[in-house]
């Protein structure tokens, strides 16, 4: 009767580690991207599952004023700890890649992957490059979520599930960099939970307000004696002229 109860509880724990929370129907990233990016309002959705060359995949949609498409199936392991895509680019369908590697747990010193154009990319989590930032209360209230260059631990990049892929070197490999700056806010949703602010960027105007110029004149008396204001009547040197006041 133990050894049963032993096995239950492991299997209990077992579903629980390797849980899909985020890599799975109903998911959604709603992101709002800042105007000098010109990329429009984009609702990506992961859909029902179906089969691929005998492999299960999600449809990830992405939803704007203009129309809805499919740009991407995926697809996870180890309760989103890695997660694989397939890529629709200019109609076809890419073989698929590693999207996120998320089988460390974002500190300083692990090895993170993802996918690009370019193929599979790999950073070293450090301080230099940027700090590691949490977000809180994203799955399950208390939990506290770490991000680092706009990448967030079992979530994605914060432009996006394909955020990332999409980025081209500039000079070379080492120069593919996230761009949270394109993001003015994003909101996260699974079919568990509610949607929930992950990234909010408040942009205001600066305005230069210039304080009128206010002429204080200089003020002498006819002994020489320079005032600041005048507390009686009399005659007064005032900007270097006699005057009555």
């Amino acid at each position: 009767m133990k050894r049963y109860s032993i096995i239950a509880l492991l299997t209990i724990l077992s579903s629980y580690i390797y849980a899909q929370d985020v890599w799975t129907e109903g998911t959604t990233w709603d992101v709002e991207y800042t105007q000098e990016s010109n990329i429009p309002h984009t609702l990506f959705t992961l859909m029902k599952a179906m089969d691929i060359e005998g492999v299960s995949y999600h449809p990830l949609t992405a939803s704007t004023d203009e129309g809805c498409d499919t740009i991407a199936y995926i697809r996870s392991e180890h309760g989103d700890s890695l997660v694989f895509a397939r890529v629709i680019c200019n109609g076809i369908l890419l073989p698929e890649s590693l999207l996120y590697d998320f089988s460390k747990s974002f500190k300083y010193g692990d090895i993170l992957q993802y996918a690009t154009t370019e193929g599979t990319f790999t950073e070293c989590i450090s301080y230099e490059e940027d700090p590691i930032t949490y977000l809180y209360d994203i799955f399950e209230e208390g939990d506290r979520i770490p991000m680092w260059k706009g990448i967030i631990y079992k979530i994605g990049h914060i432009e996006g599930p394909l955020g990332l892929f999409f980025v081209e070197p500039i000079e070379g490999p080492s120069t593919i960099k996230p761009k949270p700056t394109n993001v003015s806010h994003i909101l996260f949703g699974t079919k568990k939970n509610d949607s929930k602010v992950l990234y909010s960027k408040s942009v205001t105007n600066s305005i230069n307000r210039t304080s009128p110029v206010i002429n204080t004149p200089v003020i002498y008396n006819l002994c020489g004696i320079r005032l600041y204001s005048v507390s009686k009547r009399g005659l007064y040197i005032i900007d270097g002229k006699k005057v009555m006041k």
